[in-house]
């Protein structure tokens, strides 16, 4: 049985459909309606290799600075005036929920 959201993660979903999903996809495989015009295309953010080698502080630091400051593509825009810190911790909550989808 899969637990309920908690209330982070709902506000991440929220917040993720809105400022990510365009590039990113719904459940974060990068297959957004927008990916296919981007070069790279955009992480799958569901992957477990990411996942695991990916710090929550590493994730706000790109969502808030953008992916240039990381040495990620520049096409990921920087959302720290956008978002406050509480909603970026929100996105990152959600973000570890995201998990492949079955073959």
């Amino acid at each position: 049985v899969t637990p309920a959201p908690t209330y982070a993660e709902r506000e991440g979903q929220a917040l993720f459909a809105h400022y990510c999903a365009g590039c990113h996809g719904t459940g974060g495989q990068g297959d957004g309606f927008n990916a296919y015009n981007l070069d790279p295309r955009p992480r799958d953010l569901s992957d477990p290799t990411l996942q695991a080698e990916r710090a929550d502080e590493e994730l706000r630091a790109v969502i808030r600075s953008g992916g240039a400051a990381a040495g990620l593509s520049p096409a990921m825009p920087p959302w720290g005036r956008t978002l406050s810190t509480r909603q970026t911790s929100y996105i990152v909550h959600y973000l570890r929920t995201l998990r492949p989808e079955p073959d």
